[in-house]
């Protein structure tokens, strides 16, 4: 079952020294990346309100996670949960 977000839900990452997710922190649940399965970028709306992500599809122990992070700002989302 696939758990989509209407607002992405803010959430902390943890990455190793090469960059990659290795933890992520929402709320009070914290989970342990096992893999990224997949990893792309959108830029959309530049004449509007325009958006600049990177998206990284992750593995836990306990679901696979969608998460993004906002190239302008900084900031991590997760989007979606797959259970």
């Amino acid at each position: 079952m696939s758990r989509l977000f209407l607002e992405p839900k803010q959430v902390q990452v943890e990455m190793n020294t090469a960059g990659e997710i290795v933890g992520i922190l929402w709320g009070r649940r914290q989970e342990r990346v096992l893999e990224t399965n997949n990893r792309w970028r959108v830029a959309d709306d530049w004449w509007r309100d325009p958006i600049e992500r990177e998206y990284h599809f992750l593995i836990t122990p306990t679901a696979a996670l969608e998460v993004f992070q906002d190239m302008r700002t900084g900031a991590w989302f997760l989007e979606r949960i797959v259970d």
